[in-house]
């Protein structure tokens, strides 16, 4: 399994002109602190990636972070195949 660690999202403003307050950032890693959210390919939900998990607020003098980790399963040792058509099944 490939575990990646990057940033999931920040406080600072997107494109659009919104932000999260870090108050929101706060509440978002309470609320999904130790659990796992399912991390699919393009959205699909029929093409599964790996977990993904929030792990920490980061908060320096320019803005604030939160952090999680993408674990990358190894399909072939859990129990999925790619088909011909590049889609995932299960043995």
């Amino acid at each position: 399994m490939q575990e990646l660690t990057g940033v999931f999202v920040t406080d600072g403003v997107s494109r659009s002109g919104e932000c999260f307050p870090i108050p929101a950032l706060e509440d978002m890693l309470w609320q999904s602190y130790g659990k796992g959210t399912p991390a699919n390919i393009s959205h699909d939900i029929h093409r599964p990636l790996g977990i993904s998990r929030v792990s920490s607020l980061y908060v320096s003098h320019e803005e604030a972070y939160v952090l999680g980790v993408d674990n990358k399963a190894d399909f072939r040792q859990s129990g999925f195949e790619k088909g011909a058509s590049g889609r995932l099944f299960q043995r």
